[in-house]
């Protein structure tokens, strides 16, 4: 009798305690390695006049949208687009509706080391290269060296939407994988036969220049030119085709702290900021879309 007493009232400490978690859930956007310093930045400035202070997180996207889905996070951030089935299963878990807001875009780089000479590629080659049916340089003119591929672990949704655009067959084995961006630009820069990709920020002086000991590879379109990803215009139009936004997901708990945080993201002096860390701010279709989630 005492052993079922005891039982009953674990379960209903344990469903009150859920309960008040989920009533009153830590301000803490979690998830995206590529989008973590600049909302680092972003909640750096809004705390100053908050009472309430946002905490900023890395990870990787794909581990936090696994908390996000199973109820052990509340608020997201994300290098891909969750699906619909993804945001159904969230708002079953909490009960709740789940908001999807662009908070800014990003280009994807694909970076070699500058003296290996080879500046073009198309989207076939990569995937080629990606999928390990082109394995040396010297089909594209460069050196007789066999492609040495860098990359970001599986919990990385820049790992997820490379993977998806260029190697949906999988990637081709002995990839040397790296936690992030920097990581990977330090191998790119010393070794020669090495290949990766990383956001663009990551490349990127404060000036929005190239940063030494890097080429970012230019894209040939087919019935183009090649672009690369620091032609500002074409990240913008959609014409570099690794252009993306990048995203957050919060349970809807109308709390004013977030919503206030998300508005302020959104703002002039946000989407400056934004800018400034080596994103582009978003565009009046975005504010469209953020609008509709009442953003």
């Amino acid at each position: 009798m005492k052993l079922i007493l005891l039982s009953v009232l674990s379960a209903f400490f344990l469903i009150c305690c859920t309960k008040k978690n989920r009533e009153t859930p830590a301000l803490t956007f979690k998830g995206s390695n590529t989008s973590n310093e600049v909302v680092y930045a972003l909640s750096k400035h809004f705390n100053k006049n908050s009472k309430k202070k946002i905490i900023v997180l890395g990870g990787g996207s794909e581990e936090a949208v696994q908390e996000f889905l199973n109820g052990n996070l509340y608020y997201l951030n994300c290098s891909r687009k969750l699906s619909d089935n993804e945001i159904k299963k969230a708002e079953r878990t909490f009960d709740k509706k789940v908001k999807e807001i662009i908070i800014g875009l990003d280009a994807i780089a694909l970076i070699v080391n500058p003296k290996l000479g080879v500046h073009d590629l198309n989207l076939t080659q990569i995937s080629d290269i990606l999928e390990g049916r082109t394995t040396n340089w010297k089909t594209f003119g460069g050196p007789d060296l066999k492609i040495q591929l860098y990359g970001r672990k599986s919990t990385s949704g820049t790992n997820h939407f490379i993977k998806d655009k260029f190697a949906p067959n999988g990637y081709v084995s002995g990839i040397i994988e790296k936690d992030n961006a920097k990581e990977i630009v330090k191998a790119i820069k010393q070794d020669l036969a090495g290949f990766s990709y990383v956001d663009l920020a990551s490349i990127s002086t404060k000036e929005h220049f190239p940063i030494e000991g890097i080429w970012a590879i230019n894209i040939a379109i087919e019935g183009g030119s090649s672009i690369s990803p620091f032609e500002r215009m074409a990240v913008l139009n959609g014409n570099y085709p690794l252009s993306r936004p990048l995203y957050q997901y919060i349970v809807d708990f109308e709390d004013i702290i977030i919503n206030d945080f998300i508005n302020f993201e959104l703002s002039d002096i946000g989407q400056d900021l934004m800018e400034r860390e080596g994103f582009f701010k978003i565009l009046p279709m975005h504010r469209a879309l953020n609008k509709e989630n009442g953003f």
